[in-house]
């Protein structure tokens, strides 16, 4: 019979599988290296695990690279425990992924660290199942290159138990393998373990991984570590942990970090820890947040730092909780980004705490932000220093006498026609008489009719006579009789006339009504003139009577006509008294009547005379009737004629 040891290598690898399987396992362990050596994989998967086993490890280690390569898992797991650390480095890197899975724990545990897992690919270690992976040793995990190492995936790691998460280098692992760890796998981590990661590291830690980790240990990272966190990874953190950071380690974080931080991160953190943090590196949203305690924390030097978009951005809330300091130490430039809404929110104390050049500086919107609570509690110098021309009408009204009293004469200069119009009573009596003779046209034009009638006679006297020439119909209408009546002649002289109403011009005394000139009462309508009183019209001159229209001889009433003396009504130009109405003819009387002559008496319509006027004519006048206006008369009046 032919014995298998005299066959060549050659002959060997043409044996079929089938006469492979008909081998011995005393013919197996029979075999030399070299024949060994040319055993195909097909031969090799098609042993008996029997005859697999009986391989020794020099056998096992003739076996060519490429047969390895193709051993299939019925063929490994036929392996003994004893057979497979026999594996050279090299038929190991020629093993494939799912080889491992073929071995038990014991099996790989096996295999030398050195020098056989030393020579695993990371293809091979990216391609371990997770059985496989599970069978390591913590040695054996201990001793993966950095490129082993870093081949393991997320699953592959998050499928390790704790000892052997535990035993890994994880300065080994690339970030994102550290970021894809469960926050369960990633809190049964070591202290040394996560105390040993690189900013980058850091850096790619979930929000969950950040959630679990203790705060010793992330108070614990130097400066560069903490340099790795980003804005959106801080802004997870609670306000417990942020609270457990020394105010140097806040104060290490740059811009960038510092705006992830949230106003509840902030509106929680001591005096010592925002101030390390700084309001330069907030946002405007962030400094925006600020509550008024966080606010009344932060320094002199810090408050100083705002800028003008921050400032503006702050809650009236936190800004009524800066201190006096804090005020102090803000630049005009930061208190000109302050809105109006944010000004009314100040007390009296820290208005006046602004000082009187930044009040002197606040532009209109921001004045009238100022209540009228704040207004009536600061003090002259504050008053002051304000710019009263940017009051508004609003909080002039209601600017208490004693606020108003404050201002300063040439504060109350720069009034505006609409602040004068909104003057009480009271503070328009304040107002020396050269402080109203120094408005000008624009601004006297602001004052109203009504507030002219509330000023006592000594403020309107207080008027030039320009400014009373300036007033409009409406305003001169505001006018009590007493004020005109107590007008000095200039101011009476620059009244128009024609712009008063009718009751006031009833109310004009004689010695008032003397003092216009000829011009004045030559204007008046036929209301004024129907206003005249009795001891007015008696101190008119024939002349100004007879310069009368017919339009403004209509104003004279009966009872006016009958209170004129003969000689004026004699001096009635001839189209004077043809326009008197009937109304008006039946107040002459009888003395009139007889003093006019022949013209005079010819255009009066004597039908409209009364019998007790007709009786009472003289011989002159009945002589000097036409005899139209005889014809004219009535049977009463004729009657009247001839008894």
């Amino acid at each position: 019979m032919l014995s298998i040891t005299s066959l060549s290598a050659k002959q060997i690898a043409t044996l079929t599988t089938t006469t492979i399987r008909g081998l011995t396992t005393t013919q197996i362990a029979s075999l030399a290296t070299t024949q060994v050596a040319a055993l195909t994989t097909d031969q090799l998967n098609s042993m008996l695990p029997a005859e697999l086993q009986a391989l020794d490890t020099a056998q096992i280690q003739n076996i060519s690279t490429a047969a390895v390569h193709g051993l299939k898992t019925s063929a490994l797991t036929s392996l003994l425990a004893s057979q497979v650390p026999s594996f050279t480095t090299a038929q190991i890197s020629a093993l494939q992924a799912y080889a491992f899975s073929a071995f038990t724990a014991t099996e790989v545990q096996s295999l030398g660290t050195t020098q056989q897992l030393a020579a695993l690919t990371a293809p091979q270690v990216a391609g371990l199942t997770t059985t496989a992976i599970s069978h390591f040793a913590t040695t054996q995990l201990q001793a993966l290159s950095s490129t082993q190492a870093q081949a393991l995936s997320a699953s592959q790691l998050n499928t390790l138990t704790t000892a052997q998460l535990q035993a890994l280098d994880v300065s080994k692992l690339s970030s994102k393998q550290i970021s894809g760890l469960t926050a369960t796998n990633f809190a049964t981590l070591t202290t040394a373990q996560r105390g040993s990661f690189t900013p980058t590291e850091i850096g790619a830690l979930t929000t969950a991984e950040l959630a679990v980790l203790p705060a010793t240990e992330m108070t614990s990272w130097n400066s560069t570590q903490l340099g790795g966190l980003t804005s959106k990874q801080l802004s997870s953190l609670s306000t417990a942990l942020l609270g457990n950071f020394a105010a140097t380690q806040l104060g290490n974080f740059n811009a960038t970090q510092a705006k992830g931080f949230t106003a509840s991160q902030l509106n929680s953190l001591s005096a010592g820890q925002l101030n390390a943090i700084g309001v330069a590196k907030l946002s405007p949203l962030q400094a925006g947040g600020l509550s008024a305690s966080a606010i009344g924390l932060l320094s002199t030097t810090q408050a100083d730092l705002f800028s003008t978009s921050q400032i503006a951005a702050l809650s009236a809330t936190a800004i009524g909780a800066l201190t006096t300091g804090e005020l102090s130490a803000l630049s005009s430039t930061l208190i000109a980004g302050l809105t109006a809404k944010q000004l009314a929110a100040f007390t009296t104390a820290q208005l006046a705490n602004l000082g009187n050049t930044v009040l002197g500086a606040l532009i209109t919107a921001q004045v009238q932000g100022l209540t009228s609570t704040q207004l009536n509690g600061l003090g002259t110098t504050q008053l002051n220093a304000l710019n009263a021309g940017r009051f508004s009408t609003a909080q002039l009204t209601n600017l208490s006498a004693t606020a108003f009293g404050a201002l300063t004469t040439a504060q109350r200069s720069t009034f505006t026609a609409s602040q004068i119009g909104a003057l009480s009573t009271t503070d328009l009596g304040l107002l020396a008489s050269t402080e109203i003779q120094a408005w000008n046209a624009t601004q006297l034009g602001g004052i109203t009719s009504k507030q002219l009638a509330s000023l006592s006679t000594t403020t309107v006297s207080n008027f030039n006579a320009t400014q009373i020439g300036n007033l409009t119909a409406l305003q001169s209408k505001g006018f009590t009789a007493s004020q005109i009546n107590n007008l000095g002649t200039a101011q009476l002289h620059a009244l128009v006339a024609s712009n008063l109403s009718s009751l006031q011009i009833a109310g004009l005394t004689a010695t008032t009504y003397a003092a216009l000139t000829t011009a004045q009462r030559a204007a008046m309508t036929a209301t004024q003139i129907g206003a005249l009183s009795t001891a007015d019209l008696t101190t008119l001159s024939s002349g100004e009577i007879g310069a009368w229209s017919s339009a403004q001889f209509g104003g004279l009433t009966s009872s006016d006509l009958g209170a004129l003396a003969a000689t004026t009504v004699a001096n009635f130009t001839v189209t004077q008294l043809g326009s008197l109405k009937p109304a008006q003819i039946t107040g002459l009387t009888t003395s009139q009547l007889n003093a006019l002559n022949t013209p005079q008496i010819q255009v009066l319509d004597v039908s409209k005379l009364s019998v007790a006027q007709v009786d009472g004519l003289n011989s002159t006048a009945l002589a000097a009737l036409t005899l139209t206006q005889i014809n004219s008369l009535t049977p009463d009046q004729l009657n009247a004629l001839l008894t």
